[in-house]
């Protein structure tokens, strides 16, 4: 029973972290639009920014840390919560969540702002973290959907599964290719890796 109500809470806590995410960087998107758009950064057309991380660079940054740091909690907590109540466990697909929490963490690391090359040491880190985070994320969801396609109770969530990398490699590929909505397509993606580990909290919750 006690393991059941663990389980609830970090569930909880799980399916709630991706919601404040995305709330925390459109409040601090407004806040700081101005610095925003002289960084370079456009909502809509490519540009050289990285988004939504450059808002940890703006006058309310602490905020955008912030959120890094709950939402890398928010995805180990429903990992630890599917290692504890999904039999058998899913060790790989759950392994691939921590990771992915950890690159949520490690992003609490400024960047530099730039989409280019790094020039800081902590742009650095915060790059490799969202390479850590994309690898984590698009392995990490197919091999759940492999992993969990015989469970009734995760069946729904392994079926929609492979259409996470599949959003994250379209938009990677479309935005060299469409310049115009680069920005956009950005943004999808970021969605995308976001409300993977929404949906994985609402099912565990």
């Amino acid at each position: 029973m006690n393991e059941v109500v663990t389980a609830h809470r970090l569930a909880l806590f799980g399916s709630i972290g991706p919601i404040l995410f995305v709330a925390i960087v459109i409040v601090v998107t407004v806040l700081e639009w101005d610095f925003l758009h002289r960084l370079g950064w456009h909502l809509v057309q490519d540009n050289p920014v990285v988004y939504p991380s450059a808002t940890a660079m703006g006058p309310y940054g602490w905020l955008q840390t912030i959120n890094f740091v709950q939402m890398g909690l928010g995805v180990i907590a429903v990992g630890v919560g599917i290692w504890s109540t999904v039999k058998p466990r899913p060790r790989v697909s759950v392994g691939f969540m921590f990771l992915a929490g950890l690159a949520f963490l490690v992003s609490s690391f400024t960047t530099d702002g730039t989409s280019g090359e790094p020039t800081t040491w902590h742009g650095a880190v915060h790059a490799l973290a969202f390479l850590l985070l994309a690898f984590s994320t698009l392995f990490g969801a197919l091999v759940l959907a492999f992993q969990l396609r015989r469970d009734a109770a995760w069946r729904v969530v392994a079926l929609v599964a492979p259409a996470v990398p599949i959003v994250l490699v379209a938009s990677l590929v479309l935005t060299g290719a469409l310049r115009q909505a680069g920005g956009l397509l950005n943004v999808i993606g970021i969605l995308a890796i976001i409300g993977w580990y929404a949906i994985l909290g609402w099912r565990l919750l």
